[in-house]
């Protein structure tokens, strides 16, 4: 796992080199499941925790980070997800993790706690919003239950499936901005690389209280980027094709002096 701290963004706040389109104002969230039609086909599950006029910057991130999904796998290239992040603008990746995370028989409640906390190291923020890591538990409750009804969704692939043993990737990215951000937007996408010794019928109908033998490799970052100076309209970011992937910030921020991590 690898931490960056976030001293040069709160550095840019504090002396306000830079300016954006308001004040952040703290204000409740208020929770919508969105569907809609788009030309453009994601592998995450997305969960944005964001304010109204920042849901285009926020799609806009999630079609970028969709580059680093394997055509042929459906697999999330962690290299290729680096390298897309430091060429972002006014952004920096503030936190990586590529490694195993849990190999044992563990209870599936007491996995969901640990990915939790490990969410938390890598996104390297301080989120006071209790209503944000509800998202987050849920969402991670949703990677190892509940599969059924996601059988067929795009953010997760089944792989190699025997009589005893099942493995799947699931791809899920958060999007936060709030008043424990500030002028910033965080984007985490997450791969799990899961591997159970549980046949897949008998997995897609797992619970929170159920044990079995588990293999997680996580494949995680955190970019943290200036929120945008202008409102594009929503309409724009469900078509790529329409829509600049790296449309500028007219408001650059000069000093952001982020070291691009190495894979």
């Amino acid at each position: 796992m690898h931490l960056n701290n976030l001293n040069n963004f709160n550095n840019l706040e504090n002396n306000g080199e830079y300016h954006c389109s308001g004040p952040i104002i703290k204000k409740p969230f208020r929770h919508i499941a969105l569907t809609v039609p788009s030309s453009d086909i994601t592998n995450f599950n997305e969960i944005f925790y964001v304010e109204p006029q920042y849901i285009a910057q926020a799609i806009r991130l999630t079609n970028t980070f969709q580059g680093a999904i394997d055509p042929l796998t459906l697999n999330f290239n962690f290299e290729k997800a680096l390298q897309i992040a430091n060429g972002l603008p006014n952004a920096g990746v503030t936190g990586t993790i590529n490694q195993s995370v849990i190999h044992q028989t563990i209870e599936v409640s007491v996995m969901i706690s640990q990915i939790k906390e490990i969410i938390r190291s890598v996104l390297g923020l301080v989120i006071n919003s209790a209503n944000f890591w509800n998202s987050v538990v849920s969402a991670i409750t949703n990677t190892f239950t509940n599969l059924e009804p996601q059988v067929d969704e795009n953010w997760i692939v089944w792989r190699n499936l025997s009589a005893t043993q099942t493995s799947y990737f699931y791809k899920i990215l958060f999007s936060i901005q709030n008043e424990d951000t500030g002028r910033f937007m965080a984007i985490l996408p997450i791969a799990f690389e899961i591997t159970v010794d549980v046949q897949k019928q008998q997995l897609l109908f797992i619970t929170i209280k159920d044990s079995a033998r588990y293999e997680v490799k996580m494949k995680a970052l955190t970019v943290v980027q200036a929120l945008d100076s202008y409102n594009a309209p929503i309409i724009d970011v469900f078509n790529v094709r329409n829509y600049s992937l790296h449309r500028p910030n007219h408001n650059i921020l000069q000093n952001l002096n982020v070291n691009p991590i190495k894979s």
